[in-house]
C-alpha cells in the first residue's frame, strides 16, 4: 500500500509540473495499460515508440489516443502521465479499457430536472447528432461538461438507460434542482444486469 501512495504520488508531482509549465517533460517511453499492444496497427505502433526521446506535448498525446479509439471503437482511452527515471522525464500511459455501451444505440437524448431552453441551440443539437449512433462515452461526458458550464453547476449526473427497442438506449442528463444534494457521474447499461454505474435517486 505505501508503495502505491508513493507512486501516486510521484504521478501527480509529474503531472503537477508539466501543468505549471515548470520544466518541459521528455517522454522516456510509452506504455499501454488494459491491452495488448499488438491489438494495433503496426503504423501506430510504430508512432507510439516515436514518442519515446520527444518532449510531453498534451494534445499530441490526445491525438495518438483518438487514433487508438478509431482503431479500436468498442474501448475508450486515456492519456495519463507516471514519473520516470529522472525528474525531467516521464512515462506516458494510454490507459484503455472496454466501453460496455459501444455496442447499444442511442435511441434519445433527454434532460430531467431543467427545460432544454436553458442551454445553447448550439449544444443542444450537437447532443441530439448522438441519436442513431453507438454509445460514445467520452463524447457524451464531454457534453455533460459543456451543459455543467453552461447551467453554472458542476453536478450534472449522465446515465445510460434501456431504450424501447433491444440494443438501444437513452442518453439521459439529470440536472439536480436547488435542494438536492450534489451528484455526478456516468452508469452503464448491461443487457443482462440492467444497469451498472450509479443508479437512478428516486
Amino acid at each position: 500500500m505505501k508503495i502505491r501512495v508513493c507512486a501516486l504520488f510521484c504521478c501527480l508531482l509529474a503531472a503537477s509540473a508539466i501543468a505549471s509549465g515548470q520544466t518541459p517533460a521528455t517522454i522516456e517511453k510509452t506504455e499501454i495499460s488494459g491491452i495488448a499492444e499488438d491489438s494495433f496497427s503496426a503504423g501506430l505502433r510504430g508512432d507510439l515508440q516515436k514518442l519515446a526521446g520527444q518532449t510531453y506535448d498534451q494534445k499530441a498525446a490526445g491525438q495518438i489516443s483518438e487514433r487508438i479509439q478509431t482503431e479500436l471503437p468498442e474501448y475508450v482511452v486515456t492519456a495519463t502521465t507516471a514519473a520516470g527515471s529522472a525528474s525531467d522525464h516521464i512515462v506516458l500511459v494510454f490507459v484503455v479499457a472496454h466501453n460496455i455501451n459501444a455496442k447499444y444505440v442511442v435511441e434519445s437524448v433527454e434532460i430531467k430536472g431543467t427545460d432544454k431552453s436553458k442551454l445553447s441551440g448550439g449544444l443542444w443539437m450537437d447532443m441530439q447528432k448522438m441519436i442513431g449512433h453507438p454509445v460514445d462515452d467520452a463524447m457524451a461526458d464531454q457534453f455533460r461538461d459543456l451543459m455543467q458550464t453552461e447551467l453554472k453547476t458542476q453536478h450534472i449526473r449522465r446515465s445510460v438507460e434501456k431504450g424501447n427497442d433491444p440494443q438501444h438506449v437513452r442518453i439521459l442528463y439529470e440536472v439536480p434542482g436547488k435542494n438536492s444534494v450534489g451528484f455526478s457521474g456516468s452508469g452503464g447499461y448491461h443487457s443482462r444486469q440492467k444497469f451498472s454505474g450509479q443508479r437512478r435517486r428516486r
